[in-house]
């Protein structure tokens, strides 16, 4: 069981995320804002936060600077509205983990505190091998299995930390922009899913599907070097509507777009768009 502390000024919004959180055998704790939430760190530990953005006294973005600063080990994920869009890409730039748009709460919340939280337990795993790892490099070719793609990136967070690259925060956001590249190069490069099914259970998994998702990660000194490539005919992301704009934070292609630009130093694509290359600086 994890302990998440939720930071909401909405007392039904704070309900909301509080029973999502609990069906799902969190145990949760909540504050009304920014400023609550760094006076309950001061006396207690969790595992993982869920805030959102606006709120008096701190908002949502300055208790993320002030999070990444103080305390990088401590997964953050933003909860984004209608109107909020600017914000929840300044929390994202400054070093929040992931979003999750209000309207899809009920579909990605546990999704992604569970894969937050899957980073963090990866990073605790490392913690006795931190810089003893000499030659950090692996290939996997994976199947169409969206089940796949939480071992790969707690993989990385583990790799980068015996590696010593980057602080935790940095690792998880990295694992982050992985993911969704590996997400999208099942979804829509192999599988060549539209958006409306992307939520549909029938199509989470799709084995009788044999093309490939190669994944190759080179770390250096300096940065680390992620090559996402897929074997089907789509594109592994789209770049309409553009990232960041309030129609992108409803579409998971745009999504998963956002995150890589915003965590990544460089993200390119092949002239096919069968390949997305990301690199971040350590």
């Amino acid at each position: 069981m994890a302990k998440i502390l939720v930071a909401e000024d909405s007392l039904t919004h704070m309900e909301v995320l509080r029973s999502i959180l609990e069906s799902d055998q969190h145990d949760v704790d909540c504050v009304e804002d920014g400023q609550q939430a760094l006076d309950y760190l001061n006396d207690n530990r969790c595992d993982a936060i869920v805030t959102d953005l606006n709120m008096p006294v701190l908002d949502g973005c300055q208790l993320v600077q002030h999070l990444t600063n103080s305390d990088p080990e401590i997964p953050i994920v933003v909860v984004t509205a209608r109107g909020s869009e600017s914000l929840a890409v300044d929390a994202l730039a400054i070093g929040a983990t992931d979003f999750v748009p209000k309207d899809s709460l009920q579909q990605l919340l546990t999704k992604v505190v569970r894969q937050v939280l899957g980073y963090r337990v990866a990073e605790a795993q490392a913690s006795g091998l931190a810089g003893q790892l000499r030659k950090p490099e692996f290939y996997f070719k994976l199947t169409n299995d969206i089940g796949s793609i939480p071992v790969v990136a707690n993989y990385l967070v583990t790799t980068m930390a015996a590696a010593k690259c980057g602080n935790p925060n940095l690792r998880y956001r990295t694992a982050t922009a992985m993911a969704s590249a590996i997400f999208n190069a099942i979804q829509y490069g192999n599988l060549q899913i539209r958006e409306s099914q992307i939520l549909d259970p029938q199509h989470a998994d799709a084995a009788d599907c044999d093309l490939a998702v190669r994944v190759k990660v080179s770390i250096a000194n300096s940065d680390t070097r992620i090559s996402v490539a897929h074997e089907g005919k789509g594109a592994i992301t789209r770049t309409t509507p553009a990232p960041g704009t309030p129609e992108s934070f409803e579409i998971e292609q745009c999504r998963g777009l956002m995150l890589m630009t915003s965590f990544m130093n460089d993200v390119m694509f092949n002239h096919r768009r069968s390949e997305v290359t990301l690199v971040v600086q350590h």
